[in-house]
């Protein structure tokens, strides 16, 4: 500058300023070579280009090609001439992918009874071409486990959450899903009748119920609806007292991994042989 001034062009050496129409730069990992946008102040000045890291972008003459998920830095500069000052720009460039599209029954959640193992967890993306890797996390494994391969064990009634991460993989972005673990008491199925018809004279016969868990010997109460029909004791042995029909609820306390259950049996007393009463 001050040679320049000493010949009297003072007045004409300018500041060079370089800018661009978009910071950050963001690609895509599906996008076109694209324009890097950057200007300078004076057309004159030659703008050179550099990507720091060539494994997020590439260039391609000015336009930058994304080559993999990440941030990278774009360096413009141009050099002093006799009648300009360098100029250099540092630029962001953002690579991003594409998201996966989540899909499975339990995505929004998963709601099981204790005594469950192993159960697979029905989380998955949908990602053309690509298999990424799936990491499973359980927030509190005193409610519930789960192992590597996604299978989930109920431990005590309460609710956690698995976390479900999958790998950025080719053009696809990080995927993290947050699945809520609802554990619930389990539900005693019973396998009795559900009605019993009998006649007037005919002896005592057992109501008590048929359980699916052979492993367990539930303590049942027994509610006549109409005693004048039917007495049933504590064992579930019914009594026949008159002729008619009334329900009995049968219900078991919670115990164990099973919740509180009631079954409904109705009985029916027709009238007797009178030869044989």
């Amino acid at each position: 500058r001050d040679r320049l001034r000493s010949r009297g062009l003072g007045d004409v050496y300018k500041r060079q300023i370089l800018a661009c129409a978009q910071n950050p730069i963001i690609l895509n990992m599906d996008s076109a070579a694209t324009d890097a946008g950057i200007i300078a102040s004076s057309s004159e000045d030659k703008i050179s280009l550099a990507v720091e890291d060539t494994a997020v972008a590439t260039l391609e003459g000015d336009k930058l090609r994304p080559a993999s998920i990440g941030r990278t830095v774009l360096v413009a500069t141009v050099t002093e001439t006799e009648t300009a000052e360098a100029a250099s720009l540092r630029v962001s460039v953002i690579v991003t992918g594409n998201d996966y599209v989540v899909y499975g029954g339990d995505a929004k959640g998963l709601t099981i009874p204790l005594g469950t193992k192993d159960r697979p967890l029905d989380v998955h993306v949908y990602a053309a071409g690509v298999i990424p890797t799936v990491t499973y996390t359980v927030a509190d494994s005193d409610i519930a486990t789960v192992n590597p391969k996604g299978e989930v064990t109920a431990v005590a009634v309460g609710i956690t959450f698995v976390t479900v991460k999958f790998s950025a993989v080719g053009s696809y972005n990080e995927k993290t899903v947050r699945v809520p673990i609802t554990v619930t008491n389990a539900t005693l199925k019973f396998s009795s009748k559900d009605a019993y018809t009998v006649a007037f004279g005919d002896p005592d016969f057992s109501i008590k119920p048929l359980v699916s868990d052979t492993t367990v010997d539930p303590k049942f109460t027994y509610a006549v609806a109409d005693e004048k029909v039917v007495k049933v004791d504590s064992n579930g042995i019914a009594t026949i007292v008159g002729v008619g029909s009334t329900i009995v609820n049968i219900h078991t306390d919670a115990f164990g991994v099973y919740s509180a259950a009631d079954f409904t049996t109705l009985i029916t007393v027709t009238k007797g042989d009178p030869d044989l009463v």
